[in-house]
């Protein structure tokens, strides 16, 4: 499975650690060298997906603005609107969004359009309206987090919640492939490092991003065998500065979380 280590600006290095590029739309309109970066990679053979920012910033970039930046940095997929918890917001967004995005001359990048709903019912149904949308509306769609409060009472950690409903919505959704038209799935920005384990099991996900890594780094946290299970970082990598010694423990952290989106177990000897 692919992967995009989401970084903060002044760490970008960090991406490298990837296998294609993930961008903060939000940053790239106000930070030229952010921006240039990521373009030099488009131009060097890197796949890159522009974000529409509504997880940092409460509200998506607006739509011409992503329009105009998808053609400017030649991005090959580029995030529709979506709304927290709106299904229907959300999805007249991204259909607004597609038709205008497919009629502007220069725009070549591929859409995803989020699921959204306050329900595991209303995420399921939101995927299954997308996978009717043509593919010039909506090529790919993302797998988000779905936010249910004392779902699991056995739960202490919010991470560990989130993984678990992003988990028993895949497998929903593994279970009824076949309704969904032979659409792509990505599952973007999960939580809790345990997602990393149980993601690959998921055959059909063609890629996966994150800022755990970078985020728990901030908080001078490195994955451990223990902490792996039910640890949350707390913040957003788009307010996150890190030091030397944090980078370090970053570079540790994206090697864990690669080792298992590979299949694999950093930990067993």
């Amino acid at each position: 499975m692919n992967i995009a280590h989401v970084t903060p600006e002044d760490n970008l290095s960090l991406c490298d650690s990837g296998n294609f590029d993930f961008c903060l739309a939000h940053i790239a309109i106000k930070n030229k060298d952010y921006k240039k970066f990521f373009v030099d990679r488009v131009l060097s053979g890197r796949e890159l997906y522009l974000d529409n920012g509504v997880w940092e910033t409460g509200y998506p970039l607006d739509k011409d603005l992503m329009i105009e930046l998808a053609i400017e940095m030649g991005a090959t997929y580029v995030y529709a609107p979506d709304y927290m918890g709106e299904k229907k917001k959300t999805l007249d967004a991204i259909s607004e969004f597609g038709d205008i995005a497919s009629n502007t001359k220069g725009f070549n990048s591929k859409i995803i359009g989020v699921m959204q709903g306050k329900t595991r019912e209303e995420w399921f149904d939101c995927a299954l309206k997308l996978a009717k949308l043509p593919d010039h509306i909506c090529n790919t769609i993302a797998v988000n987090t779905l936010f249910i409060e004392d779902m699991y009472e056995y739960e202490i950690e919010e991470g560990a919640r989130r993984s678990k409903t992003r988990v028993e919505l895949l497998m929903m959704i593994d279970r009824q492939l076949d309704r969904f038209n032979n659409k792509r799935f990505y599952s973007t920005g999960f939580g809790a490092p345990i997602d990393a384990q149980e993601l690959p099991k998921f055959k059909w996900l063609i890629g996966v991003d994150t800022a755990i890594a970078c985020v728990m780094a901030s908080n001078d946290m490195i994955i451990t065998p223990v902490n792996y299970t039910y640890f949350k970082p707390k913040g957003k990598v788009d307010k996150v500065q890190l030091t030397t010694d944090q980078v370090t423990f970053a570079k540790s952290n994206i090697r864990i979380i690669n080792s298992f989106i590979r299949g694999g177990n950093p930990f067993e000897k």
